[in-house]
């Protein structure tokens, strides 16, 4: 089965799954609910096993920009991440470039910017709700 296939199965079957908030960050005076790295990594783990997919990523790029907002909120770390999903039965592959971004202030950038990357790429590609879709 190509691969594009797999991707649509595990589509359907990740719509299934409960997507419940279980963090939040808070924004304009108010808590922000979100969907976490860490809970959409424990749902999809079954699917790529139960779909022979495996999931991998490649550090494209990384730079350090200064206040982009002139806000006085310091340095931006952004990374340039390629998430790969391959085909375990015929190596057919599926990629795609999602970029992610930190405070370069903070120790733990690199992680957080691949974290948001991530997020932003899983939620996109398999259309989860992950609550962090606010306008304001």
């Amino acid at each position: 089965m190509p691969i594009y296939e797999k991707i649509q199965r595990i589509r359907e079957d990740s719509l299934k799954l409960d997507w419940t908030p279980d963090k939040s960050f808070p924004k304009a005076g108010k808590m922000i609910p979100f969907v976490s790295g860490e809970k959409i990594k424990t749902q999809f783990a079954p699917l790529w096993a139960k779909h022979k997919v495996d999931f991998g990523l490649d550090v494209i790029d990384t730079k350090i920009h200064p206040d982009l907002a002139g806000k006085g909120y310091g340095q931006t770390y952004e990374i340039k991440v390629r998430f790969i999903l391959t085909d375990i039965e015929d190596g057919s592959q599926d990629s795609e470039v999602s970029i992610g971004f930190a405070g370069a202030d903070d120790i733990h950038a690199p992680k957080t910017a691949v974290a948001y990357a991530y997020n932003c790429y899983m939620t996109s590609k398999f259309h989860i709700i992950d609550g962090n879709d606010t306008e304001e």
